[in-house]
């Protein structure tokens, strides 16, 4: 499973003070909890895939399935049935040998209900 983790995180560069934003990628093998994490300054396609990759190699070997929730660097489209996974990210898998499986699309309803917890 793998999504960035809520809020920005921030780095500051040591010489500079310069304090710049950063997102945070997080993948985890859901029965083990065994749980990769890395800072990437942005949330686009070729930075995923750099943290998604990291992420395979310090595991140690690739899953049947990677569940993503539906980002945009791996999803186009969002859909309860169909969603359809852009090309990179296909590409990525077959390279790989491991099947995409994106989260289902919550509808209005399950939304709302999650929002008054």
């Amino acid at each position: 499973m793998v999504d960035y983790a809520g809020k920005k995180l921030h780095l500051t560069d040591p010489q500079s003070r310069e304090i710049r934003p950063v997102e945070f990628f997080v993948a985890i093998l859901p029965c083990s909890q065994y749980t990769y994490a890395e800072a990437s300054f942005t949330q686009q396609t070729p930075d995923f895939l750099h943290c998604l990759s990291n992420a395979l190699q310090w595991f140690g070997g690739v899953p049947q399935a990677i569940v993503t929730d539906n980002l945009k660097p791996s999803v186009n489209r969002s859909s309860k049935y169909d969603p359809e996974i852009n090309h990179s990210m296909a590409d990525f898998a077959t390279h790989y040998d491991t099947a995409v499986l994106p989260t289902r699309a919550r509808n209005q309803k399950t939304r709302h209900w999650l929002n008054r917890r």
